[in-house]
C-alpha cells in the first residue's frame, strides 16, 4: 500500500469515528449516492455521545465564572477567543453550554439534505475542539434567572458572572397553518432525514410528478432550491428512465428573492433559478398547507406534497420571558459592544441577537460578532475599554446548486464556476480541523467525477440572458 493511500485511508477512518458518533441511522440505498471516498454511517441508532470536561480550577467566591451559551458558529468562535486568552488564568472558569454535542458547519447542511455531503464530514465534536480546561455541559437551556445569575438547564442550574449568548433561532411554527410539519434543514438530523425521503422517493416513489414548495426566499430558501434543483437533475442524469415531471415552487414574502442582499445578486439567483424551472412567487405570503397542498394570501393554491419551511425565524421564548430587551421577531437588542442593552455582563451574538448593519446575517458576522463579544468581555475583566462592533465585509456567497454560484465582491456581483470554485474553497478553508478540510476536498472531488456531463452543464447564463426576462425572450 502506497503512503498516500495509507494517509486516504487514516483520514477516512477518522472520519467513520466521527459519523458513527453522531448516532444516526445508515443509508443502504444506491441511487442518491454521495461518491466513493464518502463512509457510510455506522452504529445504527446509537445515542450521541458527547464527553462533559470538569475544569479543574478551584471554586470560591472571587472565581469569575464566565458561560457561552450555543455552539453556533458565533457561540464556538467566541468560546474558543476566549479560552485562547484564558488559559494561563487560573482564577477564570469558562463553561461552554450548547444542546449538541458537536459544532456543525450550517451552510453546508444543505449539502448534507441533498445527498452531496457526509454528515460526519462537516461536524466537530466539542470535546476535541477545546482544551479540557473548558467545560463542555451538553444541555438545554429552560430559562435565564437574571437576579441569581443562573442559567436553567435541563441538567442543573449553573451560575454566570459573564455570560454571552449565542443560541441561534428557533423556526417559527406559527408562520401558517401547517408550518409545523413542513421539513427544514436546520440540523444534522433534519438534513439527515430529508436526505432519506429523497432517497425513498427518487427510488421507490410513483409515478405521480414530483412537487415540492420552499417557503421563503432569503438565502437559506435559494441555496435550497438551487440545491434541490441540481440534486433532481443528478438523479436524472443517472437514471433516464425517471422522466416524470418536476414542480418546485418558491415563495417569498417581500418583493425579489434575495432581499437582503444586492440587486445584483438578487437579479442572478432569480434568472438562474428560473433557468432551473423553479416558479417563483414574490410578494405573496403561505397562509395554510392542507390536503390541497398550499395557500396563499391572494387566494392561489399551490400543489406541492413536500413543503420546506425556510422562513419566520424568532428568538426562543425563554429570552423574552427572563425579561431581556427583545425586538419584533423576539432576537436580544444589543448596544454596539454586543452588549445586551441595559445589561453590562450579558452579551448576545449571532442569530439570536439584533446586531445593527449587519445585513445579511452569515457565518462571516457570526463569527466576527463572537470573536468580538468575547474580546470586549475580556477588556472589561481587565479594566480596558471596550470596542463597537464593525462588520468587515470580505464578500458574500450564495450557492446557486453544483455548478454556479453568486459572489458579491467589493460591490459587484458575479456567477459562473469561478465564483463556485471560491464559495468551495472559502468554506474548506473555515472547517476548524485540517483532516476535515481534506474530506470536504475529496467529497467534491468525487461528486465532480461522477458527473460525466459537467462540462455540459451551463456554469452560469450569458449576461444577456440576464438582461431579459424568459416572457421577453419567449416572445422574440
Amino acid at each position: 500500500m502506497s503512503a498516500g493511500s495509507a494517509s486516504s485511508l487514516a483520514i477516512l477512518a477518522l472520519a467513520g469515528r466521527r459519523t458513527a458518533a453522531i448516532g444516526l441511522a445508515p443509508r443502504t440505498r444506491t441511487g442518491f449516492t454521495v461518491g466513493p471516498f464518502a463512509p457510510r454511517l455506522q452504529n445504527a441508532g446509537a445515542a450521541a455521545t458527547y464527553r462533559v470536561l470538569t475544569t479543574p480550577h478551584r471554586t470560591g467566591a472571587s472565581m469569575r465564572k464566565i458561560v457561552v451559551l450555543g455552539s453556533g458558529f458565533a457561540g464556538y468562535h467566541a468560546a474558543r477567543t476566549l479560552e485562547d486568552a484564558l488559559l494561563s488564568r487560573s482564577r477564570v472558569k469558562l463553561t461552554l453550554i450548547s444542546d449538541q454535542s458537536s459544532f456543525v458547519f450550517s451552510p453546508l447542511l444543505y449539502n448534507v439534505a441533498s445527498d452531496e455531503l457526509d454528515p460526519g464530514h462537516i461536524t466537530t465534536p466539542l470535546d476535541e475542539a477545546f482544551d479540557a480546561s473548558t467545560e463542555v455541559l451538553v444541555a438545554r437551556v429552560e430559562r435565564i434567572d437574571l437576579a441569581r445569575r443562573v442559567l436553567v438547564t435541563d441538567r442543573g442550574e449553573v451560575d454566570f458572572d459573564y455570560v454571552i449568548l449565542a443560541p441561534g433561532t428557533a423556526r417559527d411554527e406559527q408562520a401558517f397553518e401547517g408550518a409545523d410539519r413542513a421539513l427544514t434543514p436546520d440540523s444534522v438530523r433534519r438534513a439527515v432525514e430529508i436526505r432519506d425521503r429523497l432517497a425513498g422517493l427518487f427510488e421507490f416513489g410513483d409515478q405521480s410528478p414530483w412537487r415540492f414548495a420552499v417557503v421563503g426566499a432569503s438565502t437559506d430558501g435559494v441555496e435550497w432550491c438551487a440545491e434541490l434543483a441540481s440534486a433532481i437533475e443528478d438523479v436524472r442524469a443517472r437514471n433516464p428512465e425517471l422522466d416524470r415531471p418536476v414542480e418546485i415552487s418558491l415563495i417569498e414574502t417581500r418583493d425579489r428573492v434575495l432581499a437582503d442582499h444586492s440587486d445584483e445578486m438578487s437579479t442572478i439567483a432569480t434568472r438562474y433559478l428560473e433557468h432551473l424551472g423553479v416558479r417563483l412567487h414574490t410578494g405573496r405570503q403561505v397562509v395554510a398547507w392542507g390536503d390541497e397542498g398550499l395557500r396563499l394570501d391572494d387566494g392561489t393554491a399551490i400543489d406541492a406534497a413536500h413543503v420546506f419551511h425556510l422562513a419566520g425565524r424568532r428568538g426562543h421564548t425563554w429570552v423574552a420571558e427572563a425579561g431581556l430587551p427583545v425586538d419584533a421577531l423576539g432576537r436580544l437588542k444589543v448596544e454596539a459592544t454586543l452588549q445586551v442593552e441595559g445589561h453590562r455582563r450579558i452579551y448576545a451574538v449571532g442569530d439570536a441577537a439584533a446586531v445593527p448593519g449587519t445585513s445579511p446575517r452569515n457565518a462571516q458576522v457570526a463569527m466576527q460578532a463572537g470573536r468580538q463579544a468575547a474580546q470586549n468581555l475580556l477588556a472589561d475583566l481587565v479594566g480596558r475599554a471596550r470596542r463597537p462592533f464593525v462588520y468587515e465585509d470580505r464578500g458574500d456567497f450564495v450557492t446557486l446548486g453544483r455548478a454556479n454560484a453568486a459572489l458579491d465582491l467589493l460591490g459587484r456581483a458575479f456567477e459562473g464556476r469561478a465564483a463556485w470554485l471560491a464559495y468551495r474553497l472559502y468554506f474548506t478553508a473555515l472547517m476548524p480541523q485540517a483532516f476535515q478540510k481534506a474530506l470536504l476536498l475529496m467529497d467534491w472531488i468525487a461528486l465532480r467525477a461522477s458527473r460525466p456531463d459537467w462540462d455540459q452543464r451551463p456554469a452560469a447564463l450569458e449576461s444577456d440572458a440576464l438582461k431579459t426576462s424568459p416572457t421577453d425572450r419567449t416572445a422574440k
